[in-house]
């Protein structure tokens, strides 16, 4: 994403640039004709036409029809197209004399070239399906496009390494460079000196908060409601994921996708629920004359529009009320994409509160967001590959069949003071053998006195605080002596399998097996499973997240609402039948298999 940003402004650079094309090269209708005709011959020769009956330049279809022996446009024989003879006549030319819009010297020659080279249309640019060009063998593919460009258009002179090292710093982070980082590059002889640098201010966190802006610009972030008491809402920890996801480098495809839909991913993470926000950023009130259904149909209204200006780069609002002879995007189109968002289960009104509709809490700020992705990945890494952390309601210990008479299980740390243990069960197959009542019998090496937790409850069948043994100490043992040996390949242990307490659990252990007491086998322990909900990771998880704030995140509703096209864009005025949500035709079509959500509409 990163890469995309910086070449934006110097790739649009180098378009102002190419004034001229080479000749050899063939005319681009989308880029170079077509604004030609726009501007200079559609008032007479367009859908602006008010003689129905002259010849129309703004379809293949009509600029190539027989008009008598002779064609506007031939495609066959282009040399005897009457366009070129129009063009070039001194005495009776087009556009007229008397045109206040008159074609310059290099407009005519492109119109020229385009009709010798067969009068070809084609849509608009940006709305045909970019195909993957062949790519250098050598190099990174997009200096090879920049470079190829500039060859076109002519290389500017290099400028002065302290000229280099502002602009770039001032592109990518809105600051100049720092007084010591533009000595070190000053003085920095190396080939690689400036790349040095990019790097450097690329891994600023100034980077992300720099390029951020641009973004919330383009989807009207806001702190504020926006309208009416234009109070505080909920909505700043999106700023900051934002500013996370630049300084991070995350892929566009994922940036794009969470916040369109990533509360409709499979378990969204919490940074895919915040990313929501973008569905939410619209204005909205709470005045006491605004009309709920109005406010719906208005907060959708800017969904759509946002969509459309900040990730396809055209405006749909003339669409929200007609449709328009120069707008590809058809009036029952538009409310066919509004379908998508009008599901979100937010009230239309935000009753002047700083939180309303579906929320999350999120960290309060940059630092707090990274601080919660290292913790996450400690958390996953010492998690990786094991079994679940050990609870205080019920654990399962696994493994493969072995012969034993003899269990014995050592507690080498608690959760709080003297362990706790309240059945332990030992299982051939479906069988518990551990039961006093077949013939098992228990043994510790030390017992905490009490009158209710006795060491007889570890194998008596029964569960509960109230059924449980306590070790003397904070580490200890306590073992099963079965009636005769047998195959075990199962352990099954607990502090509380009634769930109503959770201190004084055995978090490190080790549970050994033998045919005779003292010639052991370690069958499990602690260290295969994942860290204790109490570890120290978890506890600083734990106190971060008390430091967590609201903020608004998208959900859609169980059911979907109804969505019809609105006559003139008025809420109160549907026509027609119900809309199922669909993509502009002139972009494509929603594959066969994909959900109509928004989750499908970000895929």
């Amino acid at each position: 994403m990163k890469r995309c940003i910086q070449l934006f402004g110097l790739i649009n650079g180098i378009a102002v640039m190419a004034l001229t094309l080479s000749a050899a090269k063939p005319v681009d209708f989308a880029r170079e004709v077509l604004p030609i005709l726009s501007n200079k011959c559609f008032v007479c020769h367009g859908p602006d036409g008010e003689d129905k009956d002259v010849l129309r330049l703004d379809s293949f279809k009509e600029a190539t029809r027989d008009l008598d022996g002779y064609k506007a446009i031939d495609p066959a024989s282009p040399e005897k197209s009457e366009f070129l003879v129009r063009l070039h006549d001194k005495e009776d030319p087009m556009p007229p004399e008397k045109a206040e819009k008159q074609l310059t010297k290099l407009e005519v020659d492109i119109l020229t070239r385009w009709v010798k080279e067969g009068g070809k249309y084609a849509k608009h640019w940006a709305f045909v399906p970019p195909k993957k060009a062949k790519l250098p063998t050598k190099g990174n593919p997009i200096d090879a496009f920049v470079g190829a460009k500039l060859k076109e258009v002519g290389f500017a002179n290099i400028a002065d390494k302290p000229t280099l090292a502002r602009r770039v710093a001032l592109i990518l982070t809105g600051l100049p460079p720092e007084p010591k980082q533009l000595e070190r590059f000053l003085n920095d002889k190396r080939v690689d000196a400036y790349g040095r640098l990019v790097d450097e201010l690329l891994a600023s966190p100034r980077y992300g908060e720099h390029q951020a802006r641009y973004w919330l610009d383009a989807v009207r972030y806001g702190d504020t409601h926006g309208l009416h008491l234009d109070n505080k809402r909920a909505i700043y920890p999106y700023r900051d994921w934002v500013v996370s996801a630049f300084n991070r480098n995350q892929s566009l495809n994922e940036f794009l996708t969470w916040q369109l839909a990533g509360d409709l991913l499979p378990k969204p993470t919490l940074a895919q629920q915040v990313a929501t926000g973008f569905v939410r950023m619209n204005p909205t009130t709470a005045e006491g004359g605004a009309i709920p259904a109005e406010f719906q149909a208005k907060n959708n209204f800017d969904r759509v529009e946002t969509l459309g200006t900040a990730l396809l780069g055209m405006s749909l609002t003339c669409a929200r009320c007609h449709t328009h002879k120069y707008d590809p995007i058809p009036q029952i189109e538009y409310y066919q994409m509004m379908a998508f968002f009008n599901s979100t289960a937010e009230s239309s009104m935000d009753g002047n509160r700083y939180e309303y509709g579906p929320t999350v809490k999120a960290p309060p700020d940059v630092a707090a967001w990274a601080q919660l992705e290292a913790l996450e990945g400690a958390l996953a890494k010492s998690a990786q590959g094991k079994y679940p952390a050990v609870t205080a309601k019920h654990n399962i210990e696994s493994f493969p069949a072995i012969e034993a008479r003899f269990v014995r299980f050592t507690i080498t740390r608690s959760s709080a003071s003297q362990p706790c243990i309240d059945e332990l069960e030992i299982f051939a197959g479906s069988e518990n053998l551990a039961l006093a009542s077949k013939g098992a019998k228990a043994s510790s090496d030390g017992d905490f006195k009490h009158p209710t937790h006795k060491l007889a409850h570890i194998n008596d069948g029964q569960y509960g605080n109230a059924k449980s043994w306590i070790a003397a100490r904070n580490t200890g043992w306590m073992q099963i002596e079965l009636p005769k040996s047998a195959r075990i390949n199962r352990i099954e242990w607990a502090r509380d399998r009634q769930g109503k307490n959770g201190d004084r659990v055995p978090i490190g252990y080790r549970i050994e097996a033998g045919l005779k007491e003292g010639e052991w086998k370690v069958i499990a322990s602690s260290k295969g499973r994942q860290p204790f909900k109490g570890g120290q990771l978890a506890k600083k998880l734990d106190e971060l997240k008390k430091r967590f704030t609201s903020t608004l995140v998208a959900r859609d509703l169980p059911k979907p609402r109804e969505t019809k096209l609105l006559e003139r864009g008025e809420y109160n005025l549907p026509k027609g039948e119900p809309l199922k949500p669909d993509v502009f035709a002139v972009m494509g079509t929603l594959p066969k298999d994909a959900s109509t959500n928004r989750l499908g509409l970000a895929q």
